[in-house]
């Protein structure tokens, strides 16, 4: 059955979109409105302390100006703290610069690359008294998720790497951490998203080795779209599931609603996936949109074994 839906799936993405080509389709494009590359990651320091180290490099219109803009956030679980630093890169005040062809993103001191194209995604970050040199080791081959709608007549293209090694120092004023751990790495491009277009996403790891990476939105255009990643590479490709939150608190930022503790439900698997926050107070705000980007423990029914995932989920004003 896998088999087949990797086959379909490949089929599909192979209708909306070009073959992706690599190493020219890690870097910038052409005619874009806009461009996004994301990592998220789970990492533990020598003293056994864990983070949740997501980080955003993206380039397009801000306020309605051509921009780019780094995001690092910082989750520390054992303080109990989401910690935001952004660094905005207007093109009047101080050029970003782009290689096309090949994946280098530089943002004043904050460098995103891949050199070789076959080697490690390297992220170099100076932002105020943070600073961060981290290396992505891709440990599974991208995922073409082809076109996915962001609105009436936009789409962006999208691609994934549903799992990584992660080797970092990061260092926050005066503390210094190496991190090891795991992660994912996503990029897409094309249309600006329409105000209320942004879907959820759910990004969980299991310690079996399987990924499961969900996008989910019933604002307009609905986006429901399901991959599951084992570890020995094969793939699930499902629209038949549901993704629905238990609560739905008051941001404690009072940015919005927040929905918590969600489940995910495959029918076609019959597999249910529980998502809890690690801890509350994880809300972010990203190019000025409201976001919840929480570290979270997935447990899965029947399993006593928990994974970790990560859920980003635009905020819903009243």
């Amino acid at each position: 059955m896998r088999r087949f839906m990797l086959i379909f799936l490949l089929w599909a993405t192979a209708g909306l979109a070009q073959e992706l080509e690599f190493p020219r389709d890690e870097g910038k494009h052409d005619g874009v409105d806009f461009e996004g590359w994301t990592l998220l990651s789970h990492l533990t320091a020598a003293d056994s302390s864990r983070y949740g180290v997501a980080v955003f490099f993206l380039t397009g219109k801000v306020a309605g100006l051509k921009a780019s803009a780094v995001y690092a956030v910082v989750a520390d679980e054992s303080r109990k703290t989401a910690v935001t630093y952004k660094k905005i890169k207007p093109p009047l005040i101080s050029r970003a610069k782009h290689t096309r062809g090949r994946l280098f993103e530089k943002y004043g001191k904050n460098i995103l690359k891949r050199e070789p194209s076959d080697g490690p995604y390297q992220i170099e970050l100076e932002i105020k008294d943070f600073k961060l040199s981290l290396a992505f080791s891709p440990a599974k081959l991208p995922i073409d998720l082809g076109q996915v709608a962001v609105g009436k007549d936009r789409e962006v293209r999208l691609y994934l790497v549903p799992r990584g090694t992660v080797m970092a120092v990061m260092r926050r004023g005066n503390q210094q951490h190496v991190l090891n751990g795991f992660g994912i790495f996503q990029h897409e491009w094309g249309d600006s998203p329409e105000k209320n277009a942004a879907s959820d996403m759910f990004a969980i790891h299991f310690p079996d080795g399987t990924d499961v990476v969900v996008y989910h939105s019933t604002s307009f255009p609905s986006i429901n779209t399901l991959v599951r990643s084992e570890a020995n590479g094969d793939m699930l490709l499902t629209r038949n599931f549901l993704a629905r939150a238990d609560t739905v608190l008051l941001s404690p930022r009072g940015s919005g609603k927040l929905a918590m503790h969600w489940r995910i439900i495959s029918e076609e698997e019959g597999e249910r996936i529980m998502l809890k926050p690690t801890f509350d107070g994880q809300e972010i705000t990203l190019l000025g949109l409201p976001y919840w980007l929480g570290r979270c423990e997935a447990v899965r029914d029947g399993s006593d074994d928990p994974g970790m995932g990560y859920v980003y989920l635009r905020l819903k004003k009243e």
